[in-house]
């Protein structure tokens, strides 16, 4: 039996967001948090480690009943270029 270190829960919930949003389009963090199963402070984290890296953007925002605004994150698309993102914490553009 093996376990699991911080580091590789920290890979697992950062590729959860990745995959969730390549395969379901853009989405505010609440949404993230729910599809994920992970909590909103982990999400926002994630996201805002992304967004310094270049490889998320905030692409709008939508209506609410009160309180904030949701904003909704989506992978940043330059052109026909677009960002393979690897857990290493790299991005990789190429165009398609």
């Amino acid at each position: 039996m093996t376990g699991v270190n911080h580091r590789d829960m920290n890979t697992k919930n950062k590729y959860v967001i990745l995959k969730a949003l390549a395969t379901q389009g853009a989405m505010p963090r609440n949404e993230l948090s729910m599809l994920s199963g992970l909590s909103k402070m982990a999400v926002t984290a994630i996201a805002n480690e992304y967004m310094e890296q270049g490889v998320l953007r905030e692409c709008g925002e939508l209506s609410s009943s009160g309180g904030r605004k949701p904003k909704l994150l989506n992978w940043i698309r330059m052109g026909s270029l677009h960002c393979r993102y690897r857990l290493t914490g790299k991005c990789f553009w190429w165009a398609s």
